[in-house]
């Protein structure tokens, strides 16, 4: 090749990197169709302008050169940038996916965390209580307030599963606040799940609708409060009266 075609070809190739078409000059023509050199014009020579048909040869050549360059790198370039655009993508998901899956962790926490603490103080463990049982010697039925006697049932039961408590005292009063009755005489002790019943029998009136039962209990660790309770029942005349009272943890000597 001599020097004036590899003149010619880098002006072609500096031509297509610019995507400029070149000019359709006979210089050209030299270069695509391989003048001999005698044809070839120099660079310093008047360019010669060429006919329709070599114009329209050109044509289908360079775009032909175009598409086979942009069809090599451009895609190349696309398909970058695609792969970038989808990483982010990809990343930007996971980043909200992993927040989403943290955010609903903190709530389930935040959840069971404040149901135990609800629990714990709905239900709290104790060492021991004094408490106050509400019963009912008899209620007043009708409008002359005609007494209904009742028969009366102090039910304590040691609601935890693994320590016994310990039953000091249950004492019975009446609607006045005077001393009745004391159930228990030396402590009993009450193991897991177990219980207890005092009775006072229907014909026992001294009690009188406001009646109540005053009940202490201690265990060596903290246990689960028991259930302690009052069961009232009684029938007269085909009729037949039910119901509980549960008991109330009162704090002795408060001012």
């Amino acid at each position: 090749m001599t020097d004036i075609h590899r003149q010619m070809t880098k002006y072609i190739l500096k031509s297509c990197k610019e995507q400029k078409p070149p000019k359709f000059f006979a210089i050209k023509r030299a270069a695509f169709f391989r003048i001999p050199d005698e044809r070839i014009p120099s660079l310093t020579d008047t360019p010669v302008p060429i006919s329709s048909e070599e114009k329209k040869s050109f044509k289908s050549s360079q775009k032909h050169a175009t598409k086979k360059r942009t069809g090599h790198f451009l895609p190349c370039r696309l398909k970058r940038r695609k792969n970038l655009f989808n990483k982010g993508i990809h990343m930007r998901t996971h980043f909200l996916r992993c927040r989403y899956h943290l955010l609903l962790t903190l709530i389930i926490c935040i959840g069971i965390t404040s149901n135990d603490a609800m629990a714990e103080d709905k239900y709290p463990l104790s060492l021991g209580q004094a408490v106050y049982v509400p019963a009912y010697s008899h209620i007043y039925i009708g409008d002359r307030e005609h007494p209904f006697y009742l028969t009366v049932t102090l039910s304590i039961r040691n609601t935890d599963p693994g320590t016994p408590l310990t039953l000091a005292t249950a004492d019975y009063f009446d609607s006045s606040g005077k001393f009745l009755k004391k159930y228990v005489a030396t402590p009993v002790i009450l193991g897991p799940f177990s219980s207890v019943r005092y009775l006072v029998n229907e014909s026992d009136k001294t009690g009188g609708s406001g009646a109540s039962f005053l009940v202490r209990w201690s265990a060596t660790k903290p246990i689960n409060q028991p259930i302690i309770e009052s069961i009232m029942i009684g029938t007269q005349s085909q009729q037949g009266i039910s119901f509980t009272s549960r008991g109330q943890v009162i704090i002795e000597g408060a001012k």
